[in-house]
């Protein structure tokens, strides 16, 4: 019985004393570094722009929004956003009037594609299985993107066999002011 007992004994102080070690060993900043669950990204005014849904492998939060039932991403940058089309707004007009037409992605496209344009940082998009077809441009509004030169209605003459409606959704300019930050 006596050695049962100084077995148990034995084992607990070892344990203990393994324990002790173990927590001395803890880096110091263990204690203050917590699991974060989300990022944010708010405008220069503290305004919530978005809770980050994804990064680029360049480390570009995208964010995603809402505008009535259509649901779409948008890649954030510091001074900017940016679609995920690539796409100018074309219009047959000749001084972007009329109905604002964007150059159809690929068939295989399962979220809606979208593009902004100015004034106002408009989001333009088409759901992911919009009708194609044939127009030709006259006028259109370039894509905003980090390296934008100019952002007026500028001349074109382009046919293009991908065109699709693309729908005004919203000014960002009426919601928020950047630069942008992610915390």
């Amino acid at each position: 019985m006596i050695c049962r007992h100084r077995y148990v004994t034995i084992i607990a102080i070892l344990t203990v004393s393994l324990a002790m070690h173990v927590l001395a060993l803890t880096p110091a900043w263990a204690d203050s570094l917590k699991i974060s669950q989300q990022l944010t990204i708010y405008d220069s005014l503290g305004t919530k722009v978005g809770d980050v849904s994804d990064t680029s492998q360049a480390s570009l939060p995208t964010a995603t929004f809402r505008v009535g039932d259509f649901k779409f991403l948008l890649i954030v940058y510091k001074m900017t956003f940016l679609g995920n089309s690539g796409s100018d707004i074309y219009f047959e007009s000749t001084d972007c009037s009329g109905t604002p037409y964007m150059r159809g992605l690929s068939e295989f496209m399962i979220l809606p594609a979208t593009s902004i344009a100015l004034p106002g940082n408009t989001v333009y998009g088409f759901p992911a299985d919009s009708t194609r077809s044939t127009i030709t441009a006259h006028s259109h509004l370039p894509y905003i993107g980090p390296d934008t030169v100019s952002t007026a209605c500028a001349g074109t003459e382009e046919t293009f066999d991908d065109a699709v409606i693309a729908i005004p959704l919203v000014n960002l300019d009426d919601y928020f002011v950047p630069p942008y930050i992610a915390r």
